[in-house]
């Protein structure tokens, strides 16, 4: 991602952002149902072949945007406050989406799958970790950073702190030239 800004996130404003690949294991259905009859906004990025069946169950709080260029993709990170990555097995394995939303300074709430989303989104310090496919966790994760709003702007620095140290493009370059 080139996003080249970083936000200064003090307050929740209730938009939420998910992007992927919309197929099963990204858990978009789950999300989309456990979002449905909450107060809110969610904008999902991506294209698959759920688009169909998941723009179907979408209320009218929910957004599907089947492809964005930079630009836009830019724009929803500057207008969200929170990444919630959904996925509902191993099969996500790390989540670059992570990385970008860190770059901004955006925490994120994932599912817990005991993989290297879960190394990104480390509970209560880059983000929030929901048991995998409970609404009620993952709501209650959601309302965490919308009812503390000092915990918010902490865990925005965290991940945008997390982000230099750990995954900007000099960091790896310097990893590899020392192994």
């Amino acid at each position: 991602m080139n996003t080249q800004f970083s936000i200064k996130r003090e307050k929740f404003n209730g938009q939420l952002l998910a992007i992927g690949r919309l197929v099963p294991y990204k858990g978009f259905e789950f999300l989309i149902k456990a979002i449905n009859k909450s107060n809110y906004q969610l904008h999902i990025i991506g294209d698959g072949p759920l688009y169909d069946s998941l723009k179907v169950i979408a209320g009218k709080n929910i957004f599907l945007h089947r492809k964005v260029d930079e630009t836009m993709k830019n724009q929803l990170f500057h207008q969200c406050d929170l990444l919630i990555v959904p996925s509902i097995n191993r099969a996500e394995a790390y989540g670059m989406t992570i990385a970008e939303a860190f770059e901004t300074g955006m925490p994120v709430v994932a599912s817990n799958l005991e993989t290297g989303v879960t190394w990104l989104v480390q509970d209560e310090k880059t983000g929030l970790v929901f048991d995998t496919l409970n609404a009620e966790s993952l709501l209650r994760a959601i309302k965490k950073f919308e009812d503390d709003e000092i915990f918010y702007q902490n865990v925005s620095l965290n991940t945008k702190q997390f982000f230099e140290e750990n995954l900007k493009y000099e960091h790896f370059k310097n990893k590899f030239k020392n192994i």
